[in-house]
């Protein structure tokens, strides 16, 4: 895998996960509340310890409408930075964690909260074994969450109080065998989208060259075209076809035609080879390149490089000499609010056809 690859994966895992997390966790505090409220139902300590009960829903409820609000902000703010969204995850998921944790050391310890103790105790095996799955998405954060809600109550069992030790070993067990189902569920998580991934990128390529197709440019200039809307900076469309390439098909056959056509994708991208600069095969043998960045005479040197390069290199077929030339069209643009992507191709896609009209084996190019 390429560091390019590696980095488009990276890119994809890191989004994803903070999708998914986004959208297991919205709920996780109805569940939450309704368990604290439940419990006040069925325990005396409702009746006897009323300031602590309604000061702990009073905590869920703020914990809850926090979370529901930074929710639907980062889903109307998606480009927002990673590094807020998977600290936000952390207190998110940590704090109600606490919550209980806290509830149950106290229970463990003893009146006057030990009326608490079987409902906390049951529900923390709930929350152990449902945070090992819906965290799954973030090992680290999982683990996390295991270790805030079983290490202190543990801890207060085993070591201060009395006739519950063992209770609190098989707490820790429980919590152990968790976190090893937790890091074999990451593991699962992972490859899958990493599969996902593959698949994605594999309906992107083209399998003859192995650089971008149709789908791929598709996607890459409406993206980028969004992107240059707001920072203003020069967008360049190459579009560029193989001249006469009809006739190295009839005169040498489909075989050569084909290696013809990855000998001057390999051309194009051994010249662009820029993270941002995007190649394409759109079809048969006409290419694409986006650039990004720098201005249109970079661009326009950038398009000549890739025809003198592609002109003056021999083609060596089955022992016979395949002269290869490339007429190019190239549209300049800055998007703004009153233009669109495809008109912008139109402009590039006519310099192209100026080009051949005008005798092949040359660059016209035009502003938008």
């Amino acid at each position: 895998m390429t560091i390019q690859d590696e980095k488009g994966l990276n890119d994809f895992l890191q989004k994803q996960i903070l999708q998914d997390l986004d959208s297991r966790n919205i709920s996780g505090f109805y569940m939450y509340l309704l368990a604290w409220l439940l419990i006040g139902a069925g325990s005396e300590f409702y009746q006897d310890n009323l300031l602590y009960y309604w000061l702990t829903v009073v905590i869920f409820l703020l914990l809850g409408l926090s979370r529901i609000i930074i929710h639907f902000y980062f889903s109307a703010h998606p480009h927002s930075s990673q590094t807020a969204r998977a600290k936000w995850h952390y207190f998110n998921v940590l704090m109600p964690a606490v919550v209980y944790s806290v509830w149950l050391s106290l229970a463990f310890y003893g009146p006057p909260f030990d009326g608490l103790f079987l409902y906390i105790l049951l529900l923390m095996f709930a929350w152990v074994s449902a945070g090992s799955v819906n965290f799954a998405p973030n090992k680290q954060l999982g683990f996390a969450f295991i270790f805030t809600l079983t290490i202190p109550p543990v801890i207060v069992a085993v070591f201060a109080a009395e006739h519950k030790q063992v209770l609190g070993l098989m707490l820790a067990l429980y919590g152990v065998y968790m976190l090893m189902q937790a890091r074999q569920l990451n593991k699962e998580y992972l490859l899958r989208l990493q599969q996902q991934y593959s698949l994605g990128q594999l309906n992107r390529i083209d399998s003859l060259t192995g650089i971008g197709n149709r789908r791929q440019f598709d996607e890459s200039i409406e993206a980028l075209w969004k992107i240059n809307l707001r920072s203003q900076t020069t967008l360049s469309l190459i579009i560029m076809d193989i001249d006469y390439f009809k006739r190295v098909n009839d005169q040498f056959g489909h075989a050569a035609g084909d290696e013809v056509i990855k000998h001057v994708a390999k051309i194009i991208q051994s010249i662009c080879k820029r993270d941002t600069d995007v190649v394409s095969r759109i079809g048969g043998e006409e290419y694409t390149v986006l650039l990004v960045g720098g201005d249109k005479h970079e661009h326009h040197a950038i398009a000549e490089s890739i025809r003198s390069t592609i002109e003056a290199q021999e083609f060596a077929y089955d022992h016979a000499k395949i002269r290869i030339t490339v007429s190019i069209g190239i549209a300049f643009t800055k998007p703004t609010e009153d233009k669109t992507v495809a008109e912008f191709f139109k402009v590039a896609d006519k310099s192209l056809y100026s080009a051949k009209d005008s005798g092949r084996n040359q660059i016209v190019e035009q502003n938008y």
